[in-house]
């Protein structure tokens, strides 16, 4: 059985909004991720992605709940051990043209987490800058010039230099290809691919981009105005979906064959989303649903296991597996 990399139980994240309300973006999700997995993440803007791996990272707090790094509760860790952590755990964010210093050179860049964790010496860590660039794709020549001086999916590439500078061992990719035009977009999964199996990184994949996920993806989770309603291997999410948000985002994705394409019955969902500051009682999708019950106005359902590998928080009206 492989080595669980990173868990987390329970987990909330909570917002103040104007002193008086509160956001949950994320609700009490419990996941799992094995040593060299990716774990997909998919769900529409909004739904608390983006805030879950930032929490997972360490930028965000969380208000509820654990997170385990290799069986370690990372509020609980010593000085020491979180440092670890911090060097181990990295990100790679989605937009390139924010997340890197305008007033750095790239070998600062890529150089300034090694500086801070003290892995070498000067001549030493400028090894390791050109080493990780020319693993990225781009020369060591380009380590005196600055990030403006780049296309996108060039700052991409330093951003992903920047992360495995540290030599991590789990890694949360966060959109890391909406920014940038379709065709950069494969050049960089083929990378992200690439390097994981190199160095057997545990990825933590987050993407609203469908095709793409399941591309990259051992496992998929879905999720919803920040709860996770479904959770499977990837050919089975995709072949046999069970929630019927899930199954509504899967008819969305374009198929290659243009016949298929035309026979396919698209699932358009009608209803609005529920506020977030003002969720309803039961089950969240409750609005949107077409098979939406009176018992779905006033029960919340956790996941349950459909098969060994499945998990749904609802499955009225899917295909038997």
């Amino acid at each position: 059985m492989s080595e669980t990399m990173l868990e987390v139980r329970d987990l909330c994240v909570s917002f103040p909004v104007d002193g008086k309300r509160t956001l949950e973006a994320v609700s009490h999700v419990d996941l799992a991720i094995s040593r060299g997995e990716t774990l997909g993440l998919v769900g529409e803007s909004g739904c608390g992605k983006t805030t879950l791996g930032r929490a997972v990272k360490g930028i965000v707090r969380p208000s509820g709940g654990t997170i385990l790094y290799r069986g370690q509760d990372i509020a609980r860790m010593n000085a020491s051990d979180r440092k670890r952590y911090q060097k181990e755990a990295q990100m790679i964010f989605q937009d390139p043209y924010s997340s890197l210093d305008p007033r750095m050179t790239v070998r600062e860049i890529v150089k300034e987490g090694m500086k801070a964790h003290r892995m070498g010496s000067a001549a030493e860590l400028n090894a390791r800058v050109d080493s990780m660039l020319e693993l990225v794709g781009l020369s060591p020549e380009h380590a005196n010039r600055f990030p403006h001086e780049f296309s996108g999916g060039q700052r991409q590439r330093i951003g992903i230099a920047r992360a495995l500078a540290l030599d991590p061992a789990f890694i949360v990719c966060d959109e890391p290809t909406s920014a940038l035009d379709v065709s950069i977009q494969a050049q960089i999964i083929t990378l992200l691919k690439e390097i994981q199996k190199r160095m057997g990184l545990t990825l933590l994949f987050i993407s609203h981009d469908l095709a793409m996920v399941k591309y990259v993806s051992d496992r998929i989770a879905v999720m919803y105005l920040g709860e996770i309603i479904e959770l499977a291997d990837a050919d089975e999410l995709y072949d046999h979906p069970q929630h019927p948000y899930t199954r509504a985002l899967l008819s969305s994705i374009q198929l290659a064959d243009p016949d298929a394409e035309a026979r396919r019955q698209r699932i358009r969902l009608e209803g609005d989303v529920p506020n977030p500051l003002d969720l309803p009682e039961g089950c969240r999708f409750q609005s949107r649903c077409p098979h939406a019950s009176k018992a779905c106005r006033s029960k919340k359902h956790a996941l349950a296991a459909v098969s060994p590998t499945h998990f749904t928080s609802c499955s009225v009206g899917a295909e038997p597996i």
